[in-house]
């Protein structure tokens, strides 16, 4: 976790009052952050699996849409980050916090995203990043001043103190409203493939429900289900309907049925 260590020391410059050393180690953490979003991409392009049509990674895919539990770790980790920095006794638990929230890997994902041309991935993996970053220096901060390390040398470094928590706090409120669309969203799509699934139980009782995919982003919403058994299914209008009715839209309902045979044999 080679970002948390400077991630930490913005916070601490920032309750300390130190302007130049809040720049010089958002430097750092600029720096290291370019570097692994550069390695990204050029992993993009030595990667041929990226490069084919199938679906990228789960592990890519799960940095690219950040919700509000994504900030509950962030600012978890911070908590922890800023006690084992004042605790020595406890500060061999470090990489272990920086590991878990896992600073780098939204990084290299904004590069392989980027590499291949997936902007809103991009943009998704770099708001997780984001939203690590700015939770972890507020809640650092605050367990640096509960811990007693606001020692402002002067009245200039309690106005840089003011001024780089505002624009912290400031932060922490921008990626959090992203954050809380993206977590309606998630909501609103378990949802309907909940509805989904229980509507395809009833209308196919003696079927097994093997996939449900549901796509929100256009209209009428996309529904797609994977069935297999031994009969047929029944008519897929009939789903569509119960489906359009519990979710309140106009729906077009595929449905990928794979039959079911079985054999038997006595014994030789």
């Amino acid at each position: 976790a080679p970002l948390m260590t400077p991630i930490l020391a913005i916070a601490a410059a920032i309750v300390q009052g130190w302007g130049k050393r809040v720049v010089q180690s958002f430097a750092i953490v600029g720096a290291g952050a370019l570097a692994a979003i550069a390695v990204g991409v050029v992993v993009s392009f030595i990667t041929p699996v990226l490069r084919v049509d199938p679906p990228l990674p789960s592990e890519i895919l799960a940095r690219t849409n950040p919700n509000l539990v994504d900030l509950g770790i962030a600012l978890a980790a911070g908590f922890a980050g800023g006690f084992v920095a004042v605790r020595t006794e406890a500060s061999g638990a470090l990489p272990g916090v920086g590991i878990a929230v896992a600073l780098v890997p939204p990084l290299a994902t904004v590069g392989m995203t980027a590499g291949l041309g997936l902007w809103d991935l991009a943009l998704g993996a770099l708001l997780l990043f984001a939203t690590n970053l700015v939770a972890i220096v507020l809640a650092a901060g605050l367990v640096f001043v509960a811990a007693g390390f606001a020692a402002y040398r002067d009245d200039r470094g309690l106005a840089q103190s003011k001024l780089a928590t505002a624009i912290i706090v400031t932060a922490v409120i921008l990626v959090g409203v992203p954050l809380f669309v993206h977590s309606l969203q998630r909501m609103e799509q378990g949802d309907a493939v909940a509805a989904v699934a229980e509507n395809a139980a009833s209308w196919a009782p003696d079927l097994l429900l093997t996939e449900v995919i549901v796509d929100r982003s256009v209209d009428p919403i996309q529904v797609v289900i994977g069935l297999t058994g031994a009969d047929a299914p029944p008519d897929p209008n009939l789903l569509a309907a119960s489906v359009a009715d519990d979710l309140g839209a106009a729906v077009e309902v595929d449905v990928a049925y794979v039959p079911l045979t079985s054999g038997s044999a006595s014994a030789p």
